[in-house]
């Protein structure tokens, strides 16, 4: 996974600094572990049948 993050114009491109950097990249660090548990969790999940399925063929 790739994050790339910067802001290209209006008033955040003017404070954008080393600290702010920084933050963005602390930020970025948790995204991966946050996204993993997102998958697992919803992947974890029993599937919910929708219309027509699941049911006996007549």
């Amino acid at each position: 996974m790739i994050i790339d993050e910067h802001p290209l114009r209006g008033p955040a491109a003017a404070l954008h600094d080393p600290v702010a950097e920084a933050l963005i990249r602390l930020r970025h660090r948790r995204v991966p572990a946050r996204s993993a548990r997102l998958v697992e969790r919803t992947t974890a999940q029993p599937r919910r049948s929708g219309p027509g399925e699941g049911r006996a063929a007549a």
